[in-house]
């Protein structure tokens, strides 16, 4: 199942206990993306973007 869910600045996401992949996206920065198995306690993310410089 593939859900998407949008957000600016701190968000919160409820998800079912298993596998699931996190993946940020911001103009500008590159994307920024996990892979972490979350169980019924929880996990905390904390996504650090990167600055995409342009070529000359």
């Amino acid at each position: 199942m593939r859900e998407r869910y949008a957000c600016v600045g701190r968000g919160r996401l409820l998800v079912a206990p298993g596998q699931h992949t996190i993946v940020v996206k911001t103009k500008g920065y590159a994307d920024w993306s996990r892979t972490m198995n979350v169980s019924g306690s929880g996990v905390r993310v904390s996504a650090e973007m990167e600055k995409v410089v342009a070529a000359r």
